[in-house]
């Protein structure tokens, strides 16, 4: 009886198995499973489908098997027939395994691609036959170094990570497939093994193609643990090469000359009762069972915990089927959404602040140090050069030679520059929406973690508030720069102060003279330069008469050009 209860063990963590699997719910255990490891050219497919008895795993010459393939068999004694189920297509029955390997491979296509690529999303698979021992493995991807032309370059590295992912974990028992034609000490199956598992108390040891090893060599003392000791031991195999596959031999007929070489061996044949993929299959189920009997109070352990804690959540969800009862959880779920998305704003919710800004200090940062960058790094002479600023000076002027530096001209070329602070300022609204946007996606309430239709919703109706404020945000960025087009305050005090600064420079002493138009130091110069220009000859009595007389005030004028000019260009840069 004791032994029946224990033969449950297995189907009992395959349904855990599946069960989080489907569920999506985390469980804070890695559940004790056996996990297949080992080169592309170990013959790890055959060992598989040797223990499975069975022709469903995709074949070919480079890499096949492109994603975790977890394995639950399942013994039915009684069953007339054998057949597949998939996790990702429940209620459905293969009962021809070569339509189970066509899903395989349309599977890991949908996942993966076309190509050699990797993909971490696991694949369930259950297959029920009266010709297997209960047993959960997961096969993985087998290690490689070269990636072929239609894989990534760095394929080696990613299969790896994808190894040590499920072999880490204590309560995975590694099986490592590794030829016996091979120098062992090489082999990467042993090699990955030792990372994550160096003394070797939880790696077992499949040695293949131990029929082709060289003439007068045999794999004694590896298998008695003399070369690499693992705690679990080597267990040789025979399985079918390729020839035999194309050959079109069976896995029974495969068994049988497996099981015939073994005892007709002149080395193996006192260990043929510890060899071949009978024996195997028997090693593996008692591993695991004695592995689960091992976790089985931690799992029992964590989950009552999580029984309780999802019992709990429920009971706050205080969900009935009445409609009232409905509309009350989805308010409360709004306004717990509404002031969490305010406490990210506010600074009051925020997660791994060591790492990045989030919320309202990443708002904080795009206003006052991305955008005040961007404004400063706009120079206003990045497009405007001496000859453009000499040239609408003449061209405000007119036939009338230039004395001071007409508005009209300022005012033209202060607009053109302004125009140029509204790209940094909508590609700042554009950072703002986006770092809202990702607020939205990181509001964890645990009633949407459960009502997922609920969670898109919501995030849809969120995501589209952003949007619907985005454009008019935009708009109203534009009109506050066509607003400032539109007017030039030359009264502005920062304005006011610079132009003291330069003045003060042309007219030392003069420093405050531009604080009112009717001041006594602007209307000496005022009175000034209309003496300076009666005593020229420049007014004359006909517009058409040449200025003959105004040579020597030519030659002046034209410095007093050139000092407005860069008089103007300094306030140009001010501003």
């Amino acid at each position: 009886a004791r032994v029946h209860e224990m033969e449950k063990l297995i189907p009992l963590i395959s349904k855990l198995h599946e069960i989080f699997y489907r569920t999506k719910v985390s469980f804070n255990m890695d559940l004790p499973q056996i996990v297949m490891v080992g080169g592309q050219s170990s013959g790890k497919s055959s060992v598989l489908e040797s223990i499975v008895g069975r022709d469903f795993l995709p074949r070919g010459t480079n890499i096949v098997t492109r994603r975790p393939i977890h394995i639950t068999l399942v013994n039915t004694p009684h069953a007339q027939r054998e057949w597949v189920e998939f996790v990702h297509k429940p209620g459905e029955k293969y009962y021809d395994f070569t339509k189970a390997r066509e899903e395989i491979e349309l599977d890991t296509d949908r996942i993966c691609g076309r190509n050699k690529d990797v993909s971490s999303v696991q694949i369930n698979i259950k297959i029920y036959s009266p010709n297997v021992v209960d047993l959960t493995l997961v096969d993985l991807p087998g290690l490689t170094k070269v990636p072929t032309a239609d894989q990534p370059p760095d394929i080696e590295q990613r299969i790896t990570d994808l190894c040590l992912q499920y072999i880490y974990p204590p309560t995975a028992i590694i099986m490592a497939v590794c030829p016996a034609n091979n120098d062992i000490a090489n082999a990467d199956a042993l090699k990955i093994a030792r990372r994550v598992d160096p003394s070797g108390e939880r790696t077992l040891g499949v040695l293949t193609k131990i029929d082709l090893m060289d003439q007068g060599t045999n794999a004694l003392d590896i298998i008695r643990g003399q070369v690499y000791p693992l705690k679990l031991g080597f267990v040789p195999l025979v399985c079918r090469s390729q020839k035999d596959i194309m050959d079109g031999k069976s896995i029974t007929a495969a068994l049988r000359a497996e099981e015939r070489f073994f005892k007709l061996s002149e080395h193996y044949s006192a260990l043929s009762s510890k060899a071949g993929v009978k024996f195997l299959c028997r090693q593996l189920n008692e591993i695991i069972v004695r592995h689960i009997k091992t976790s089985l109070p931690l799992i029992r352990s964590k989950i009552t915990s999580l029984l309780y804690q999802k019992e709990k959540e429920l009971k706050q969800l205080e969900i009935h089927s009445e409609a009232s009862s409905q509309q009350i959880v989805i308010l409360n779920v709004i306004a717990k959404y509404a002031k969490q998305f305010e406490e990210f704003i506010e600074g009051k919710f925020v997660k791994g602040t060591a790492v990045e800004l989030k919320g309202g200090s990443r708002l904080n940062f795009i206003f006052y140090d991305v955008y005040t960058e961007a404004i400063q790094n706009v120079d206003p002479f990045d497009a405007l050069s001496d000859d453009d600023v000499k040239t609408a000076i003449r061209n405000a002027s007119g036939l009338k030679p230039n004395l001071l530096v007409p508005e009209v001209a300022f005012e033209i070329l202060s607009k053109k520059q302004i125009k140029r602070l509204e790209q940094p300022s909508l590609q700042c609204v554009q950072m703002v929406f986006e770092e809202l946007r990702r607020i939205v996606f990181e509001i964890e309430i645990p009633e949407l973690n459960r009502f997922q239709h609920l969670r898109k919703k919501v995030n849809d109706e969120m995501l589209q508030l952003l949007l619907d404020c985005h454009r008019p945000t935009n708009q109203m960025v534009k009109n506050l720069v066509l607003i400032q087009d539109a007017y030039i305050n030359t009264y502005n005090p920062t304005f006011r102060e610079k132009t003291k600064h330069i003045f003060s420079e042309i007219y030392p002493g003069e420093a405050d003279s531009q604080d009112d138009l009717d001041s006594q130091p602007h209307y000496q110069r005022s009175r000034m330069l209309i003496q300076d220009v009666e005593k020229n000859k420049v007014i004359q009595s006909a517009p058409a008469l040449p200025l003959r007389q105004g040579a020597a005030l030519g030659a002046k004028q034209e410095r007093v050009d050139d000092g407005q000019s860069n008089t103007y260009e300094k306030g140009e840069r001010i501003q």
